[in-house]
């Protein structure tokens, strides 16, 4: 390492040069390519904000936590109730109706809950590892650089990508 430069890595506390810095920490991406949501809702009720990286995703869940969230907000105390927490204790949102359905529970009368929701991505932290480190998601998330996590099971495992929020108000 003589003669190269340093840099500590603000997630983990690790000293790291040069090269190793550019390896272990991810570029910050303002956006996300080919959206699957993209351009699909149009009309001046449906603009979003693209410096703050608003998208449409969906968010399947029950029609009694359904009618919660929209009488209130997302509660992250509760995330994982319904499913498991792969990338952590957020709000999981996607991109594909077909992946949200599947946290979605059927009410008495066969129906299932989705809420389409305007999110504020910011800077997306993008994982495609199949066993994610949920402690060093989180902690960039939360007190780093990035404000959402891609979490790309496409890639992973050839089923849908997911979006993580860590802030209720995202």
């Amino acid at each position: 390492s003589k003669g190269k430069s340093r840099f500590r890595c603000s997630a983990c506390d690790w000293d790291l040069c040069d090269k190793c810095y550019r390896r272990h920490t991810p570029a910050v991406s303002d956006s996300v390519a080919a959206l699957k949501t993209d351009g699909i809702l149009s009309g001046e009720m449906f603009q979003l904000d693209h410096d703050a990286n608003c998208v449409w995703l969906f968010h399947g869940t029950s029609s009694e936590a359904g009618m919660s969230i929209c009488q209130g907000d997302f509660l992250i105390d509760k995330a994982g109730s319904n499913a498991g927490t792969l990338y952590g204790r957020g709000i999981y949102l996607a991109e594909a109706c077909s992946k949200s359905d599947e946290y979605s529970a059927e009410d008495e009368n066969g129906l299932r809950c989705m809420i389409l929701c305007r999110t504020a991505l910011g800077n997306v932290l993008y994982c495609d590892d199949v066993s994610p480190n949920v402690d060093y998601l989180v902690r960039l998330c939360l007190g780093g650089a990035y404000h959402s996590v891609l979490g790309d099971r496409e890639k992973a495992r050839a089923t849908f990508r997911e979006f993580i929020v860590y802030d209720d108000d995202q």
